[in-house]
């Protein structure tokens, strides 16, 4: 009998040394550290390290927040929302340096035949002319749409018709709004200019 008093014992001995455990993992602080932002920043505006501080919190793996050491990555990048002091900073949070090259720029959707765009001859970044056709004729939308996404359908499902999905900036909210109505009422095509020479010095 005494092999069982001294299991029991072994017993007792491991479940205290369980619970002090899980006590002092429940007291340790957190290793890891996140971005937060320290005050408000409006839609659109680009972050400054001022406006930029870290919090060490346990999250789950599924949080798209941004890890402390990345911090100096989205300094100058723009706000896709206006962001609230003390808030954790996620990925979704951000745009890119460059989406919106110049002040009141908008950014809407197309979708294009791939037999009216000459795929292949512009790329992400480029500023390209959008031309509407309707029962009234041919009239050009706008000169000044900048290519910041470029979809060209080779994924789309066996069977499903091709179309090639752009996002364009263009120069206001009116150029926009202008693109939309010819893309629900007309058949948009994309033309390419030659650039202009520059002037000589």
């Amino acid at each position: 009998m005494r092999w069982r008093a001294l299991l029991g014992a072994a017993l007792v001995t491991a479940s205290a040394f369980g619970v002090l455990f899980a006590h002092r993992v429940a007291q340790r602080p957190p290793d890891d550290r996140y971005v937060v932002v320290t005050s408000e920043v409006a839609a659109g505006q680009a972050l400054e390290a001022s406006q930029l501080g870290t919090v060490a919190i346990d999250l789950p793996t599924s949080v798209d927040a941004v890890p402390a050491e990345r911090a100096e990555d989205v300094i100058g990048r723009l706000a896709n929302h206006t962001l609230r002091p003390s808030s954790l900073l996620a990925g979704a949070d951000l745009l890119e340096r460059d989406r919106f090259a110049r002040p009141g720029e908008t950014e809407v959707a197309v979708s294009l035949d791939p037999a009216r765009t000459p795929v292949g001859q512009f790329a992400v970044g480029d500023t390209v002319t959008l031309v509407a056709t309707d029962e009234t004729g041919t009239a050009e939308v706008t000169d000044a749409a900048r290519v910041t996404s470029l979809d060209d359908g080779e994924e789309a499902a066996i069977g499903a018709p091709s179309r090639i999905h752009l996002g364009l900036a263009v120069p206001d909210s009116e150029a926009a709004l202008a693109v939309v109505d010819a893309a629900v009422n007309a058949e948009l095509t994309i033309a390419l200019t030659a650039p202009e020479p520059e002037e000589a010095p």
